[in-house]
């Protein structure tokens, strides 16, 4: 897939699976098939990864959540929905620096911070970068996932 254009793409996946990002504007298809192209090697996997730029509802799977979600996590997603609440700029160079903070603050790597982030958000434990990702949702869904995740994972 990583070789197809992105009109092509979204033709053939609208083909296969046609209430695929029904509602959605063309220019956030093509900014999420950007994001999520160059690592799906089929149309299957390129719909699995975008699926969660179009959910209004994110599932979260038990056996990942045992593997991933503690105490540990539920701080570092807390103190990220702070950080982020009082952010006003929403930018790959702000949320890089919130980044910076946390793991300064939580003493850890980007690796172990973006990971319980990264299933809150999506659900999955893989996908296009941390930052674009959060960029192309948004605050107000950032912010709606990681307070809706917290919750719903304790």
């Amino acid at each position: 897939m990583a070789n197809a254009s992105i009109d092509t793409a979204i033709t053939e996946i609208e083909k296969l699976k046609p209430d695929w990002a029904t509602g959605q504007a063309s220019s956030y298809k093509k900014n999420v098939l950007k994001l999520t192209k160059e690592r799906s090697k089929t149309l299957i996997d390129l719909i699995e990864s975008s699926e969660v730029f179009f959910s209004s509802q994110i599932s979260y799977n038990t056996d990942v959540k045992n593997t991933i979600w503690n105490d540990s996590s539920r701080k570092i997603v807390d103190d990220l929905l702070n950080a982020l609440t009082i952010e006003n700029n929403w930018d790959k160079k702000t949320l890089e620096s919130v980044f910076e903070n946390l793991m300064n603050q939580h003493n850890l790597s980007l690796g172990k911070l973006i990971q319980p982030v990264r299933f809150v958000l999506s659900g999955l434990t893989y996908g296009p970068g941390i930052f674009d990702t959060m960029v192309l949702l948004g605050k107000e869904v950032c912010i709606k996932r990681l307070a809706t995740g917290l919750k719903e994972l304790n």
